[in-house]
Parts: C-alpha cells; structure tokens; sequence
C-alpha cells in the first residue's frame, strides 16, 4: 500500500527544519561577528604597526640628516628643526605607543624598547657634535640639553676649524655610522616580527572568515532548497488536487484520489456521499416512473 504524505507532517517538519535552520543562521552570525571583530582588529594591528614602523623609522633618519646639515651649515634652522622632531613631534616616541597599545607583554617589543634606549644614548653623541658647532656659531638661547652640556676642556681649546672637523667627524666617522647601523637593524629586526605577527593574525582571521561566510552560504542554499521543496510538495499535493476537486465539482464528477493524505481523506468522503445522492436520485427517477406508468394504466382502465 502506498504511503500517504499529510498535510500536518509536513507542516511540521517545514516548522522543524525552518527552526533548526534559525539557529544554524543564528550561531553562524554570532560567531561570524566575532570573528569580524577580530578581522577587523588584526587589520587595524597591521595597519597600526606598519605605520609605526615608517614612522619611527622617518624620525631616526630625520634626526640623523638634520645633526649633519647642522654640523655641515651651521644654519640655526637645522638645530631648531632637530630638537623640534627629539622634543616636540617626537616620532619615534608616538610610533612606540601606538604598538604599546597591542604589544605590550611581547618580547618583540621590549627588545624594541631597549633598542630605542640605545638609540636616545647615541643621541648624546649627537648633541656633542651640535654643542660643538653651537660654540663655533656663536649660537644665542640654545636647547636646555646643550646648554647643560660641558665640553671637555680640551674640546674647548680648539680652533672654530677644528671644532667643525670635530662636530662633523662625531656624526659621520665609523664608530657613529656602526652603532646606528646595529640599532636600526634591532629595530627593523623587532618591527618585522611584530609586522610578521600581525600578518599571522590578519590571515588567520581572514581564513576563519572565509570559512564562516562559506557555512552561511550553504545554510543559505538549504533553505533555498527547502523553500522550493515546500513549494513544489504543496503545488504537488494540495494545489493540484484542490484545482481537480474544483474541475469534477463544476463538471459534476468524482473527485480524483489524489494529493495528500487529510485531501485524499475528503475526496473518498466526498465521492461515497456524491455516490450515495446519485443512488438516491436514481431509486427516486425510478419511483417517480413506476408512479406515472400506474396512473396511465389506471386511466385507461377507466376509459
């Protein structure tokens, strides 16, 4: 015997899938949006970082150009440019808080701080050289740091020449130009690992992204899917039937056993009552025939 499909099971497994398919929907965004969230974040460390590291970068060589214009021009703009940038704009100080601010406990970071320290100790050897071309020039109202500097009595006895030679050879002899050197290669060291950690996390991020939106596409698909099985299995099984009950009413027929079960229910029903009239309309015809068939005999009896 073939199976009957009702109308209620469907109903309520559509209701079942629909509510499973909601909390499918439901987690997948939770958790999509979390993990946004971390995209986002990780995005904004790379960003944040790479920035940082131009940025400290840019103010080191800054300082460096403008120590040596200075020791090379003895032009008072050059001085005032170098402890504008080591005072007030500090570059490189903003860069370290900008990556404080994600990498603080790392051990990248901490090497990148000591490096730096490193860096503001070879800025003595700078202000050296700007003390001593400050003396030459003669210079008025000079930065706190070079007015609290005394040059050694030596230093002092030099010619104007030889105190230019000397300024000039403090930035640019091997010793200078080696110390930088290893500092900047520390802190380019510490800046490509934090880059490099900040691109692990972007990526990992990005690829658990790309899973969640593909678990949403298929969840997505499901219900598409379900959406025209529901339709197909309700034109199949109730629309259909329901235009061929409304044909056989019009035509006076039967109705055709079709569709689902609770339809399938009323079409028997139907037909056995439709049946049932048909026998009683024809036992009446009947009746009514016999009758007319005794009142013509009993006429012609009469007559």
């Amino acid at each position: 015997m073939k199976r009957k499909i009702k109308i209620q099971s469907i109903s309520a497994w559509s209701i079942g899938i629909a509510l499973i398919l909601t909390v499918v929907f439901v987690v997948i965004l939770h958790y999509g949006k979390n993990e946004v969230k971390r995209f986002e974040d990780a995005t904004d460390q790379y960003i944040v970082c790479e920035n940082a590291a131009r940025q400290l970068q840019d103010g080191s060589d800054y300082l460096t150009e403008q120590v040596r214009l200075y020791a090379m021009t003895g032009e008072r703009n050059y001085l005032d440019q170098y402890f504008e940038e080591a005072d007030v704009t500090k570059r490189r100080e903003q860069a370290l808080e900008s990556l404080k601010k994600y990498f603080d406990k790392t051990e990248a970071f901490q090497s990148l701080q000591q490096a730096m320290e490193d860096s503001k100790e070879l800025m003595l050897t700078e202000y050296h050289s700007l003390k001593l071309v400050a003396t030459v020039m003669g210079e008025k109202d000079i930065p706190a740091e070079l007015e609290q500097l005394d040059l050694p009595e030596e230093e002092k006895q030099l010619s104007q020449k030889e105190k230019l030679e000397k300024a000039q050879k403090l930035v640019s002899n091997n010793e200078y130009r080696n110390t930088r050197g290893t500092i900047m290669r520390e802190v380019s060291g510490c800046l490509d690992q934090l880059l490099e950690k900040t691109k692990n996390r972007q990526q990992r991020a990005n690829t658990i992204f790309s899973d969640m939106y593909l678990k949403l596409e298929i969840a997505i698909m499901i219900l598409v899917i379900l959406l025209l099985s529901i339709c197909i299995i309700v034109r199949k099984l109730i629309v259909v039937p329901l235009v061929y009950y409304n044909k056989s009413i019009m035509e006076g027929e039967i109705f055709p056993v079709i569709g689902a079960a609770e339809l399938q229910k009323w079409a028997e029903t139907y037909n056995k009552v439709f049946k049932e009239n048909e026998e009683t309309q024809r036992l009446i015809r009947r009746q009514a025939e016999h009758d007319a068939m005794i009142m013509v005999a009993d006429d012609q009896q009469i007559f």
